[in-house]
């Protein structure tokens, strides 16, 4: 929506085929995006690639989120620490409450 709107689109995602496949839709719709390929918790990174790429940021959306197709008890400690870092301490390290 926002591309259709005239914005210019920096897409991020772990994945870069994820990100592409994104910024193939909105390119194929008329819209202009890029692809950044960064863990969320790299908030800095990416908010750096896109001024660097389009000098300014007017909208940030955040909605990283991951999933695991296990109950708490069957995660790995590795798994259980990505989806603290993806969900809850990239909000604490970037989001500064005050």
């Amino acid at each position: 929506m926002y591309a259709r709107l005239g914005a210019n689109v920096v897409v991020n995602d772990v994945s870069e085929k994820g990100a592409n496949a994104v910024v193939d839709e909105i390119v194929k719709a008329g819209g202009k995006a890029i692809s950044a390929v960064f863990s969320v918790e790299d908030g800095e990174k990416i908010a750096e690639f896109a001024l660097k790429q389009f000098g300014a940021v007017h909208v940030l959306v955040a909605n990283a989120g991951i999933l695991r197709d296990k109950s708490f008890q069957a995660m790995s400690e590795q798994e259980w620490d990505l989806v603290l870092a993806v969900h809850l301490r990239w909000v604490l390290l970037d989001c500064p409450l005050d």
